[in-house]
């Protein structure tokens, strides 16, 4: 890439900090994908270092920063429960990495692309763990807010109002186990995905 290219592709790339997290919950507990991104780059480096885990660490980054690239020109990504609801998340896969590939085919980043394919089909071990530590930011961005504070600022004239969950028993469900995604995915972080669920469950707990 010439110099003019680098500084353009980096202001495409620092637009995923206008692209809202958690817009189904109330503003003090939202953040956005630069955050996210940031979030998962932490954790990959204490992870891998943590489990001498025999992966490229470049390679992660590069898939940490791409993984949510075909989301610039939103205002707010997809909340994963609304994802796991029918074929939403084959399409919103499918329309996400579309857009990722008009963005990147305007610098000529044919590696880049292919890239974000081997991470989208689980192509390399830099991939599963990349996707599973994306499993596992959001619950632990819940953790850091209080589950049962979310909780608790759902709660309307006694009753829970969340336009993503049909009751307080689907969130509870739904935030609680979501970390068993990222076991599936990379195993080797088990015992790291079951503390985060553990931490989730005290919290409801805290809250009943």
């Amino acid at each position: 890439m010439k110099i003019d290219e680098i500084i353009d592709y980096f202001f495409e790339a620092s637009r995923i900090r206008e692209i809202g997290r958690y817009g189904h919950l109330q503003e003090k507990f939202r953040n956005n994908v630069a955050e996210h991104c940031f979030h998962m780059i932490i954790l990959a480096d204490k992870l891998i270092d943590h489990y001498k885990l025999d992966l490229d660490f470049r390679k992660c980054v590069r898939y940490i920063y791409l993984h949510d690239w075909g989301e610039i020109g939103m205002t707010s990504d997809i909340v994963a429960v609304d994802k796991s609801k029918g074929n939403n998340r084959e399409i919103a896969k499918q329309q996400e990495f579309e857009r990722a590939k008009q963005s990147l085919s305007r610098f000529g980043l044919d590696n880049d692309i292919k890239d974000l394919r081997d991470y989208d089909n689980l192509e390399t071990e830099e991939a599963k763990f990349v996707m599973a530590i994306d499993k596992l930011e959001g619950p632990l961005f819940i953790v850091k807010n209080g589950l049962d504070n979310i909780i608790d600022s759902c709660i309307v004239d006694g009753e829970f109002k969340n336009s993503s969950y049909d009751s307080v028993e689907h969130f509870v469900d739904f935030e609680v186990n979501f970390p068993k995604r990222a076991i599936a995915l990379y195993p080797p972080l088990k015992d790291f995905a079951e503390a985060i669920m553990e931490r989730l469950k005290k919290q409801v707990v805290k809250f009943k």
